[in-house]
């Protein structure tokens, strides 16, 4: 899967799923740009976006305070509303682009903890990658690397048929 002459943005780069990304795009011959986006030359020659930024709350609910609530929807909602309203322009001059969104299986599974409340609104710490058998899912966190399989994919021309999707790389912790 080539992505020679594309230009990637991918947020949250620094580390973990974000790095592997980043990574995975530049070996694919992508341009990668790392957590930057303060010019407007820069938006316009977005052609894949990868937002991955995201912060978790680790406190018990009645702990949470409305400053922290506030940042979590700032980083895991707002941004990736801006960096998406600020690339799409170029993408749609350019006839197009992919823009990959990832987020966290707990909004689909969801998550008890006595006397807390976990939040994970845009994040993959928690995602369990990797074979299935008799479906019964592995039972392994998945390395960074393996969503970074995902998202080259879904960057890559192969996925595009593919539209307002949500895929799960779980490894069967999430099925339908």
């Amino acid at each position: 899967m080539s992505l020679q002459g594309r230009t990637a943005l991918v947020t949250g780069a620094v580390t973990g799923i974000g790095r592997a990304c980043a990574l995975r795009l530049a070996q694919a011959g992508a341009f990668v740009w790392v957590n930057h986006l303060g010019q407007a030359d820069a938006a316009d020659a977005v052609d894949v976006l990868v937002n991955n930024a995201g912060i978790i709350q680790e406190k018990p609910f009645l702990e949470t305070t409305e400053a922290d609530w506030d940042r979590m929807l700032a980083v895991d909602l707002k941004a990736v509303f801006l960096v998406c309203r600020a690339v799409i322009p170029g993408m749609l001059a350019r006839g197009g682009g992919a823009i990959v969104n990832i987020a966290s299986d707990l909004g689909i599974l969801g998550r008890a903890r006595p006397g807390g409340h976990r939040h994970g609104l845009a994040r993959t710490h928690e995602r369990r990658v990797g074979g299935e058998r008799a479906g019964i899912p592995q039972h392994r966190l998945g390395a960074p690397e393996e969503i970074a399989d995902s998202v080259l994919f879904l960057a890559s021309d192969l996925s595009r048929f593919y539209t307002g999707q949500v895929l799960g790389p779980n490894g069967g912790s999430a099925t339908p």
